[in-house]
Order: C-alpha cells, then structure tokens, then sequence
C-alpha cells in the first residue's frame, strides 16, 4: 500500500474510534489544545522536511479527528494549512484554492501564515477572499493545562496525537522559533526585513531582501544523466578494447595489442573524472545523495586499474603478458567506470524526483545498475555473472 494512502487510512480509522467513543461527550472547542499541538508538529517537522504528501494527510485526518469537538477558528485554521502544503509543497493549485475557500468559508477572519506562505499561496488565499495580515506563527501551543473531563479518555479511547517537540512557550517568546529571515516580536515571528520585502523576495537572516526561488529553481540536475550515459558507454569500449588487446597479444602483433590496451587506458583515464563530475552536478541539495558508498569503492577499483595497466604497458615492451593480467584489469576498469555512471544515474534520478511535484503522474525512469549475482548454467551448477538492476 502507498504510505499516504496507509497514513490517511490510519488516521480515518482514528477519528472513526474517537467520534464513536465520545459522541455523547462531544463539546466544540475540546480538542482544540490537542488539535493545535498536533498540526504545530505537523507543519514543523513532514512539512519542513518536503513530505507534503504525508503532512497533507494528517491535517486532513486530524480535521476528521476532531468531528464536533474543535472550534471553528480551529477548523479553519487547519484548513488554511492545507491549502498552503497543496500550494507550496505539491504544487496543485485548484485542490489549494478549495482549501482556502474552505477555511474562509468557515470562518471569514481566518489569516493565512505568512511565515511559511509563499506569495503564490498568498495570491490564491486572497482570491478566496482570505485577508492577509502581519505574519503569525502557525497554530501556537499554549500552556499546558489539566485536561478537562470532555478531554480525559474513556477505557479504550485514543485520543489525538500529540507532537513531542511541541511544548509551552513563554509570554513573549516564539514557540516555535521563528525560521530564517524572521524575529520574535511581542510573542509572533515578524520579517527581519525593515521595510519589508516585495512579494517577489524573501527576507534572508541577515535582514536583507533576496529574489526568491521555487522548489524546483533550488534542484538541479545538471547534466549527471549524460553524464552516466557516457560512462555506460565508455566501459561497454573499454571492455571491447581489453578484449580487442587480448585477441592480438601474441609476438607478431604485439604493436597491435599495446595499441589497444594504451587506448583502453587512456579512456578509463579520461572517463573516471568526466562521470563523477558529471554526478556531482546534480548532487546540490542533502536529499540527492547518489550512491556513496559505491562512488568509494568505484574510485577505488579506478585507481588501481589505472596504476595495473600502466604497469602492464610498461612491462609490455621488454616481456610478454599473460592474457589473464590484461583481461582481470580491463574488467576492473571498466567495472570503475560502470559504478561512476551508475552513481551519476542514481543521482539524476534523485534531483529531478525532487523537482517535480510529489503527487505528479506516473513516471518513466530507468537507471541500471551493475550488481553481482548467481546464473544457473546448468543443473546444480551456478556461475557469478554481472547482472543489471533498474528502478521504474
């Protein structure tokens, strides 16, 4: 199952628990404290982190949690906070605009949270006939009080979740702190910027206006995806010229073999850092990683190709060399080659998934990847053989 569909599953379940069991008790406004608290954690944690398909589905299951039992100014609220994860993170206007003509609809002071809002976010919430005011912090928690007993549960009862990070804030103090580019002033979170920035920029921490950037604008991708075509290709010849070197590596054509293995080295030289540049290209956010471990291990083997079949050339013009040598280098140059590009695949692959919309249609993408595994060649026999893995 897809984990938005688990997590909204999961959270219709819990709200369908906690209207059953307290139908008799439901009193509007006593979930408020637990709702607050929990959209507070929400918005600071899956959505600051990008996983606004998950941030979606628990503000709309905490609205179905709270049933008859949160105010309306709360309700709104929420709803106010999904339209800007549907504007700013998924990037679905029409599905935003209904979440702000909601929140309005509910209750007409609602005011949208410039904190996190974008000025696109912003231009839709005024079409819906929102108002906008000075920034606010999104959903404060206040102190910490005893439960009443509309609040306390039954045998058997869940109640709302609550965030761990989500604690009492002080008279005066920002809670949570106020994010780059703002400053705590008499309790909320107010542009640092004096006078403040157009709705094209943004305040940076130093108290400047900077043009802003989308999520996209921030994700690039380089160019790792001809990056690691380029390396498939240049190990698939460096492979045909180590065969090439062996098919000639006999005294009468000993020229004819040097030739090839000098070629093939020289195109493992010159395609190493060609790949892993390429890669690093796209490696300009913390979530697009490409695979490290196997870019270790790939420089690695591309160093010790190199240093063999130097060696090998070398020795070649006074000795004869064995056939073995040539090909056990050949292969670990072109393996080195293979694992950059797979590396500068993987990174692609990551950079545009971030730049798309997360809720966008079904995608088309095939990187392989060289991983080692077993062939059954005959019965009871298995050989080690490079296999080819791809993500679709």
């Amino acid at each position: 199952m897809h984990p938005y569909k688990a997590t909204r599953l999961s959270i219709t379940v819990l709200s369908t628990i906690l209207g059953t069991a307290s139908a008799t008790q439901a009193q509007p406004g006593t979930r408020d404290l637990s709702a607050s608290q929990f959209v507070t954690g929400t918005m600071e944690s899956l959505y600051r982190q990008g996983d606004f398909d998950k941030a979606e589905a628990q503000l709309l299951g905490t609205l179905n949690a709270c049933g008859e039992q949160c105010s309306v100014p709360v309700k709104a609220r929420i709803w106010m906070y999904i339209g800007v994860v549907r504007a700013d993170g998924r990037h679905k206007q029409g599905p935003a605009k209904q979440a702000f003509d909601a929140a309005v609809k509910l209750d007409s002071g609602v005011q949208l949270d410039q904190v996190i809002a974008s000025p696109q976010a912003a231009s839709l919430f005024v079409k819906a006939g929102g108002r906008i005011a000075e920034p606010t912090p999104p959903l404060p928690a206040t102190p910490a009080v005893s439960p009443t007993p509309a609040e306390q549960p039954l045998p058997g009862q869940s109640t709302l979740p609550v965030a761990p990070s989500v604690t009492s804030a002080a008279p005066g103090t920002c809670f949570p702190a106020c994010r780059s580019g703002f400053v705590c002033s008499a309790g909320q979170c107010v542009s640092a910027c004096n006078p403040p920035c157009p709705t094209s920029e943004t305040c940076t921490a130093n108290g400047q206006c900077s043009e802003q950037m989308t999520r996209s604008e921030k994700v690039k991708v380089g160019w790792a995806r001809g990056a690691s075509v380029f390396g498939y290709v240049s190990s698939g010849l460096t492979l045909a010229l180590t065969l090439g070197s062996i098919a000639t590596n006999d005294p009468s054509s000993a020229d004819t073999a040097r030739g090839l293995g000098i070629f093939a080295t020289a195109l493992m030289i010159a395609s190493g850092p060609i790949v892993a540049v390429g890669g690093a290209s796209a490696r300009n956010h913390p979530n697009v990683t490409g695979l490290p471990a196997l870019r270790v291990v790939s420089w690695i083997g591309y160093g010790l190709a190199i240093a063999d079949a130097t060696a090998i050339i070398a020795v070649s013009y006074f000795d004869s060399i064995d056939d073995a040598q040539i090909l056990s280098v050949g292969v670990l140059g072109a393996l080195s080659t293979l694992g950059l590009a797979a590396d500068a695949g993987v990174s692609d692959r990551q950079a545009r998934t971030l730049q798309r919309p997360a809720s966008s249609a079904f995608q088309f993408n095939f990187n392989p990847i060289p991983v080692p595994a077993l062939a059954l060649v005959a019965p009871g026999r298995r050989v080690p053989v490079l296999s080819w893995a791809g993500a679709f």
